[in-house]
């Protein structure tokens, strides 16, 4: 017998399906973005991972996917993943300006949630 969250699943799953084929495709990466905000919300968490990563790795440019990305691992309370993603970001060839926003987010976690070696790491 299925339970609640996996028919909540499915229907996300169609949802977002039936969605993809009515947009634009430039409105595909907001409508998955924000249906991953609403997993990690929900306390879908790994389901909410899935859909960024699958963001990600189709527009690793996009830095402002990145920091969403970041912020719902964070408020999701894993530090751990935060750091994770934000090492990959940071980790790619972008322009300064970009790479000093990912920085800059990055070391405010450190300060917030790290240790000195933590932010001299970043640093």
């Amino acid at each position: 017998r299925a339970s609640a969250e996996d028919v909540e699943a499915a229907v996300t799953r169609a949802a977002l399906e039936h969605a993809s084929q009515v947009l634009l495709a430039r409105q595909h990466v907001a409508l998955v973005s924000h249906a991953a905000v609403l997993c990690f919300r929900r306390g879908a968490v790994e389901r909410g991972r899935t859909l960024f990563e699958g963001l990600v790795a189709a527009y690793p440019k996009r830095t402002d996917l990145w920091h969403v990305y970041a912020d719902q691992e964070l408020a999701a309370g894993d530090v751990g993943a935060a750091r994770r993603v934000l090492d990959r970001a940071t980790a790619l060839r972008l322009s300064a300006t970009r790479l000093k926003a990912l920085f800059k987010k990055y070391l405010g976690l450190e300060q917030e949630h790290g240790d000195e070696a933590r932010i001299k790491y970043v640093t």
